[in-house]
């Protein structure tokens, strides 16, 4: 474990610093590591200051989290690691830390982010089904989604089939996956060179607030994210609004003007959203 996964898994737990502190704190020496001595040498941040003289346990606490990770099998990430995803410094708020079971696919391949329903109709699976498994058959991509049941898990299911890498975001740490279902399909992952991912501790179960934290990653890890059957304030929107704010392309699957469910796939569409017909639409925008 080094110097740097420390600070990351300490920014985790404290939530009190972000990356430029980060990037602060990783000047000092890996061998300072009594917070009494630490604090005096932070450069004039206040707010690290502050943080090193009231957390006293701060070393010991975020290598007791990392042992948890160990024991799980995962890897940490952190933004001077030489695997950390370049594309999510797109975000306002890039995360610290991240920590993952598989393979750093996305160093090697364009990621597409597929996004959409969790209650999508047979014609929206057809299309999906029909379409990703073309697309992934033409080109070497990693298919980036949320886990989540419905179109998530659909698109993940296509990557599999085609052997091809697949991410998904947890919206709780890697030991206590959601949902829960989603355990049995890690090994499958890891076996075609994908990987699963979260910015949470790994005893971290679910919370409703994660799903709109988790949604700005899967937006910022694309090139491009393509939505199916979104409804007006859904999570798929916040989604889509990440990506359109990141200058990520947004394309999106129409559907009839008076079914709900593509209520905000529609007005994507009016305000500007790339059209998707089939696959080929989405190839021009790679």
């Amino acid at each position: 474990m080094d110097w740097y996964e420390h600070l990351a898994t300490l920014a985790l737990q404290y939530g009190c610093f972000d990356n430029e502190a980060f990037l602060l704190l990783s000047k000092l020496p890996p061998k300072t590591l009594d917070p009494s001595r630490l604090w005096k040498e932070v450069p004039d941040d206040e707010k690290l200051i502050l943080f090193l003289k009231n957390n006293p346990n701060w070393f010991d606490k975020s290598k007791d989290m990392l042992q948890v990770l160990q024991k799980v099998g995962a890897k940490v990430l952190h933004p001077l690691h030489a695997d950390y995803p370049g594309q999510l410094q797109c975000l306002d708020k890039p995360p610290v830390f991240l920590s993952y079971l598989g393979s750093p696919c996305w160093k090697d391949f364009n990621c597409l982010s597929v996004v959409g329903s969790r209650q999508p109709s047979q014609l929206a699976l057809q299309w999906l089904n029909e379409n990703l498994s073309e697309l992934l058959s033409a080109h070497d991509l990693v298919l980036v989604s949320g886990a989540a049941r419905g179109i998530d898990q659909a698109a993940h299911g296509v990557s599999l089939r085609r052997q091809k890498p697949t991410v998904a975001f947890l919206p709780s740490g890697l030991a206590s996956p959601y949902p829960s279902i989603f355990k049995s399909w890690i090994p499958r992952i890891e076996k075609t060179g994908g990987a699963i991912m979260s910015e949470y501790i790994a005893t971290e179960p679910m919370y409703a607030a994660h799903f709109h934290q988790r949604n700005r990653l899967i937006a910022g890890m694309s090139r491009v994210v393509v939505i199916i059957e979104a409804r007006r304030k859904s999570g798929t929107l916040i989604t889509a609004n990440v990506a359109l704010r990141s200058g990520r392309d947004v394309a999106v699957v129409p559907g009839f003007p008076g079914d709900p469910k593509y209520g905000a796939s529609l007005d994507l569409i009016y305000d500007g959203a790339c059209l998707l017909r089939d696959y080929k639409d989405i190839e021009v925008l790679f």
